[in-house]
């Protein structure tokens, strides 16, 4: 019984042990896309911005001509 319960903690150990890097392994890639995703925000808000100040200027311009019409 005793080699089997000694058979049982390597294995449970191992097992352990491969959980622990998976679970390694699992976090670095959330973290990486989190970071990722988090660009593509930044980057797409900027074009968003851009947009609408170009938008706004148009505005802008459009009722300045019918101002001076």
């Amino acid at each position: 019984m005793n080699v089997q319960l000694t058979n049982d903690m390597s294995q449970l150990k191992t097992a352990v042990s491969r959980l622990q890097q998976d679970h390694h392994v699992i976090s670095s890639s959330v973290g990486n896309s989190a970071q990722k995703t988090n660009a593509k925000i930044e980057k797409l808000t900027e074009l968003q911005n851009t947009h609408y100040e170009t938008l706004l200027k148009q505005e802008i311009q459009k009722v300045n001509s019918y101002k001076k019409k």
